[in-house]
């Protein structure tokens, strides 16, 4: 019986393993078995299927064991967990069923057999069109990327065949207007447009672009006076501080030799008293 909810979305985007990762084929395959059964299963269901496959637990759950424990469903740790000491299936789980499914493909007979019993069957159903319903299949990267520019194309295909088309009719217009065509027409054409063009028109845009220089030419000297000006003010300013650290330097060290004269007057006194007190005792 399919759910009356909608299912939580799972994509394979959600997965938090990259596509080079061993295990990320496993996973894709863990993640279609849930599209054809989310509908399928019960809210508890879902979200215990989802939790092996959160990022916390898809290492352990989803990763096959290693061929040096014998590489089958009976080494899983999942797989282990339904049977008691002796061996029988007795913690059976129908999202643990369709994990090892998706994993292995087709399981022990045994183990199969008490899935029907407990669950009514072990076929697992598609119902992806149901997940679908709720949850349209996204587009991947590289086929927007396609599609993007197969309509890039066409755009530009649409606007060439106007421009072509305006062309034409414009043509056509021009020369219906002027008459048939004709090569003396062309070279009537040809001469007036060149007397229409005055030695003034043709030396104005060399003169903008010259005066265009100049500008720039203007601008940038005067950013570099600028810059000029604030190294300079900067090398100022730096040369002050030395100096006034040096002047700091030099007074700290006649400080400090000032201080080294008391303190040899002081234990020149010090030895002093202490010979006349040894004198004294020695009398």
């Amino acid at each position: 019986m399919l759910a009356k909810y909608k299912p939580p979305k799972f994509e394979i985007e959600d997965l938090c393993i990259p596509e080079s990762d061993p295990m990320y084929n496993n996973a894709v395959r863990c993640i279609q078995t849930y599209w054809k059964q989310a509908a399928d299963m019960t809210k508890g269901q879902r979200q215990k299927y989802l939790w092996y496959l959160q990022k916390t637990h898809i290492n352990h759950f989803v990763a096959k064991p290693f061929e040096c424990h014998g590489g089958t469903v009976t080494a899983h740790s999942l797989y282990q967990r339904a049977r008691d000491d002796a061996g029988n299936f007795v913690r059976l789980s129908w999202p643990v069923y369709l994990l090892l499914s998706s994993l292995y493909g087709d399981l022990p007979k045994r183990y199969k057999e008490a899935i029907e019993q407990k669950y009514g069957t072990s076929v697992i159903e598609d119902y992806t069109t149901f997940y679908r319903s709720f949850y349209p299949t996204p587009t991947s990267t590289m086929e927007k990327s396609v599609t993007e520019g197969i309509t890039s194309v066409a755009n530009i295909g649409d606007f060439i065949h106007r421009a072509s088309r305006d062309s034409s009719s414009t043509a056509s217009e021009t020369n219906l207007s002027r008459g048939p065509w004709n090569i003396e027409t062309v070279i009537k054409d040809l001469d007036v447009s060149k007397t229409k063009r005055s030695p003034s028109a043709l030396e104005s845009p060399q003169k903008r672009t010259k005066l265009s220089d100049d500008e720039i030419l203007s601008r940038l000297n005067q950013h570099t006076e600028a810059i000029q000006k604030i190294v300079h003010e900067a090398q100022l300013e730096q040369r002050s501080k030395l100096q006034e650290v040096h002047h700091d330097v030099e007074k700290g060290v006649q400080t400090l030799n000032s201080m080294q004269n008391d303190l040899r007057q002081f234990m020149s006194a010090v030895a002093s008293a202490l010979k006349d007190i040894g004198e004294h005792l020695n009398e």
